[in-house]
């Protein structure tokens, strides 16, 4: 038995949270990522149903860092050319950024979703209504870097290919003195947004 076990319940909700509708030829991006070595080698997965997710994660050993796909994905792979829709707007805040929960509570618009990836940080998504990612890519990600302007300037990423900690899963990041147990710390379904 395990001292840091994974959370299927937690992970399963929120995969079916964030991807209620896939779309045929649709996949979730999974990567995990290895705290253990100096290599630290990602190994990137794509599934076509939740079950298969939660599955996959549940036996990905200890001292290894388990992300998803914040947006669903074309075929196997993780680049911005790979995602299929946008679904959400997202933000992640690090306690290096401040109080990073009032931060983010403090946004004009509510989150959907709040998961906590430390003692401290924050990543949160926005949905919205599904748009195609191709056609939308600039626009997307020019509301992204507004959000993240808006919310104290955070990291440069506003990449529509993020990908984001797995709640129920561990952070395991070297520098933090325990394993920290990723988790959702508010979900409001009823905060749907659109693009415009």
């Amino acid at each position: 038995m395990t001292s840091y076990p994974f959370d299927a319940e937690a992970a399963r909700s929120f995969l079916e949270a964030r991807y209620p509708d896939l779309e045929p030829g649709e996949r979730i991006e999974l990567r995990t990522i290895d705290q253990r070595g100096e290599g630290r080698p990602t190994v990137r997965q794509y599934w076509g149903n939740i079950g298969e997710v939660v599955e996959y994660a549940r036996g990905v050993g200890e001292g290894i860092d388990i992300y998803v796909g914040v947006n669903p994905r074309l075929g196997s792979g993780g680049a911005k050319s790979d995602v299929a829709r946008v679904t959400s707007f997202w933000a992640d805040m690090d306690r290096k950024n401040g109080d990073a929960r009032a931060s983010i509570l403090s946004a004009i618009l509510v989150p959907t979703l709040v998961v906590e990836s430390s003692d401290g940080s924050y990543q949160s998504y926005w949905s919205v209504a599904p748009v195609d990612a191709q056609s939308n890519v600039v626009r997307v990600e020019s509301v992204l870097k507004r959000l993240y302007d808006s919310l104290g300037g955070l990291d440069a990423t506003q990449d529509i290919s993020r990908v984001f900690r797995l709640p129920g899963s561990w952070n395991w990041k070297k520098e933090y003195p325990a394993p920290f147990q990723v988790r959702v710390v508010q979900h409001d379904p009823s905060a749907v947004y659109t693009i415009e």
